[in-house]
């Protein structure tokens, strides 16, 4: 029983560490391939773009593919095993009661693609909230002599409280969602 603690200890270090490390990798290498290609466009494109936006893109949407790509592979394996291993040995007790898991499961993923659509919407319109903040900050730290001298000190902050006030709600909602789902995971 101890050998098997120690494995187990071992595994989860093993793929937490290293999970992480691969993750950051990851991280690093996209976030060179994004800022390369940034360097390689036309004035035009950043005349139409906010760097609030681009810089979201660059931060913190790459941080959250990361840990997806660290995550997901890891989450999908260990559920999988379990799942598998569950209903091994239900099969293997009665195999008639086993069937119930079986539509219990069926009804799960059902409930989850529903569950995507809504978790998609609600996330998008966080991220947005969030580019819309990068960009305020951007600009108005890119141009805070300008704001200094003309005191729009008050102005600037008005518009910053607007945008998290809107970044705190957008987040009550996508909250909500994942908590409504939560139940549901264990």
């Amino acid at each position: 029983m101890i050998a098997m603690v120690l494995v187990e200890m071992y595994c989860n270090f093993y793929i937490a560490y290293y999970g992480h490390v691969m993750g950051a990798r990851i991280e690093h290498d996209m976030r060179n391939e994004i800022f390369g290609h940034y360097q390689k466009l036309s004035f035009a494109f950043f005349d139409n773009q906010k760097v609030g936006y681009l810089l979201s893109r660059i931060t913190s949407d790459l941080f959250d593919i990361s840990e997806l790509l660290h995550h997901g592979p890891e989450n999908i394996v260990i559920s999988f095993i379990k799942l598998i291993g569950a209903m091994i040995i239900l099969f293997v007790v009665n195999p008639m009661l086993a069937c119930v898991p079986l539509v219990v499961i069926v009804v799960m993923l059902l409930f989850a693609l529903v569950m995507n659509s809504r978790m998609k919407s609600a996330f998008k319109e966080n991220r947005r909230r969030i580019a819309d903040i990068n960009s305020q900050i951007e600009d108005s730290l890119s141009g805070i002599r300008v704001v200094k001298s003309f005191g729009n000190e008050t102005e600037e902050m008005r518009e910053m409280t607007v945008l998290s006030i809107r970044r705190r709600s957008a987040t009550a909602i996508w909250e909500f969602t994942i908590r409504e789902w939560e139940p549901f995971r264990r």
